[in-house]
């Protein structure tokens, strides 16, 4: 593995488990093996390192939510389901990802806060828009009952956060345990009949 390779896995790593104030570049440098100053090699500074990582991750999530959201629009049966599952399942194999992640939303960097969350608002403006455009096509296709699209999105992006944070803290949880609580939410918004 490269130095660089390595450089971003430990700060990835330190900055998911300790947060990005707690990390410094003293304790990626010792826990790369190498001295500090040779950090500077390939980032000016700390805040430089956290924001590549931070691009890098949201580049992935961006393209596995595209691919994940492309084939549920053209997909005809489940698909909303597809995009709760393939959305969790991504994320609780990823468990450093995901803390990662929850660091950028739950306590990002203040001098950093108003450019990581307009970052993140620009990708996840992308997938509401698609996850409107599968809402309105189920209740158009009466797979849904006839009730405010927005509703249906928000409960339904509460129902995919909640159960993810259900699978990252018991990791134990089964997979078919998804589709016995999508069930019943499914049968909360699907048209009666």
């Amino acid at each position: 593995m490269s130095t660089l390779l390595k450089i971003k896995e430990v700060a990835f790593t330190l900055f998911a488990q300790k947060g990005y104030e707690a990390t410094t570049l003293n304790d990626i440098a010792a826990e790369v093996g190498i001295k500090k100053p040779s950090l500077y090699v390939y980032f000016s500074s700390k805040q430089e390192l956290f924001l590549t990582l931070f691009e890098d991750l949201l580049t992935e999530y961006e393209r596995e939510l595209q691919i994940i959201s492309d084939h549920a629009l053209k997909s005809n049966e489940n698909s909303l389901f597809y995009l709760f599952e393939k959305y969790i399942l991504w994320f609780a194999q990823e468990p450093i990802k995901t803390l990662f992640w929850n660091r950028v939303f739950l306590f990002p960097p203040q001098e950093l806060k108003e450019e990581l969350l307009k970052r993140i608002s620009s990708v996840e403006d992308q997938f509401i828009q698609k996850e409107i455009e599968l809402i309105d096509r189920l209740i158009e296709d009466k797979e849904i009952r006839s009730i405010n699209r927005e509703d249906v999105l928000l409960s339904f992006r509460s129902l995919r956060e909640g159960m993810l944070m259900t699978f990252l803290i018991n990791s134990n949880l089964d997979k078919e345990k998804l589709k016995s609580i999508w069930d019943i939410y499914w049968n909360g918004v699907k048209e009666r009949g």
